[in-house]
């Protein structure tokens, strides 16, 4: 999967960058990878196992909110703070789980700014929704029914396409009930395939996803018919944050690519994992999973993805939100997409 490998090389190199410092503490990092493939199974066994070694200190992920929904609670009990650079599912930080971090937005934010968009910029009104059957994708499907709903759009049809075998008879769907919008909740790899077929069933819907869809496979696997479409992102390309020329330039440079979208995210939170880290390193209790996740608590940083300042939920006090259109129509030049509107929003007040 290139979003993981991305978070993954990113993480890699900002302990080649940054974990030096850590010397002086007499302390020395290194990165334990563990690749879950998206399998909440995997992950979870995973999990076991690092919790199960008390060298390690933090954990930097998970990329889906499927497996980071189902880890925290192991993580929790062991007192290891987790810090995703992409979950977006709102239960990852409602539940109160003291020992969990993320360096983006919620899904509950994203799709009231997907639903405003539709209606005010898009000027449409009627909506088919789809999403893939996972935790992160229905989740988001759900929230967003309830965002059309706030924002007066009508809902022609909610369904899901779970698996490739799927798309066909959603297209087709899609394409019978010519909505003016296709909502889609879920990754690029049902996404695109959905797309494609949609265009092929005759659907002349204008396409918008979640930022799932930010990836660069999306236009790989819909032969074209992604190019014109919106998503909306809580991380958008590296490109989008003029503050991370540095962190692009040595990324390239090291690993002869560019960065997928979350990137710089996850370079951003093993930074604060390292300064946690530190921070604990010069306390009287020395550095243990609780004192690391009392200073992640206190972080207050200016990443790559911009500043960092976890409220109590351990949610950013402001995160950033984009809508983007896919412009690009190579693959490789998925930073090129258009961003259309940029906004820092707060978390949603604590329930």
């Amino acid at each position: 999967m290139a979003e993981g490998q991305a978070l993954m090389l990113a993480v890699r190199l900002a302990v080649d960058e940054l974990g030096g410092a850590l010397s002086k503490h007499g302390l020395a990092v290194e990165v334990a990878n563990y690749d879950d493939r998206a399998s909440v199974e995997a992950g979870v066994a995973d999990a076991r196992q690092i919790v199960a070694d008390p060298s390690i200190m933090a954990v930097v992920g998970p990329l889906t909110s499927d497996v980071a929904l189902e880890v925290a609670p192991i993580y929790r009990d062991a007192g290891l703070a987790m810090v995703s650079p992409s979950s977006t599912h709102p239960d990852l930080t409602d539940r109160g789980m003291p020992n969990v971090f993320r360096v983006c937005g919620r899904d509950d934010i994203q799709t009231d700014l997907a639903a405003r968009f539709i209606g005010q910029s898009l000027r449409a009104k009627r909506v088919h929704v789809v999403h893939d059957g996972t935790v992160y994708g229905r989740g988001n499907a759900e929230s967003f029914r309830g965002a059309a709903t706030r924002r007066a759009l009508a809902l022609v049809a909610f369904d899901a396409a779970e698996t490739p075998e799927d798309v066909p008879k959603v297209a087709a769907a899609i394409a019978g009930a010519a909505p003016d919008v296709l909502y889609f909740a879920g990754g690029s790899d049902i996404g695109g395939p959905l797309f494609r077929e949609a265009r092929r069933a005759g659907a002349t819907a204008r396409f918008v996803g979640s930022d799932g869809i930010d990836s660069s496979t999306l236009l790989r696997d819909s032969g074209g018919a992604a190019v014109g479409a919106y998503y909306t992102s809580v991380a958008g390309s590296v490109a989008v944050h003029p503050q991370a020329k540095g962190f692009t330039y040595q990324y390239r440079r090291t690993f002869d690519r560019d960065p997928e979208p979350f990137a710089a995210q996850a370079y951003d939170a093993a930074a604060v994992v390292l300064e946690a880290i530190a921070r604990a390193a010069r306390e009287p209790g020395g550095v243990s999973r609780e004192t690391v996740v009392a200073a992640l608590r206190r972080t207050r940083f200016l990443g790559y993805s911009g500043p960092i300042v976890f409220d109590e939920r351990g949610d950013l006090r402001r995160a950033l939100y984009l809508v983007m259109e896919v412009s690009a129509r190579d693959p490789d030049r998925w930073d090129d997409n258009r961003e259309l509107k940029r906004l820092g929003l707060a978390p949603p007040p604590h329930p």
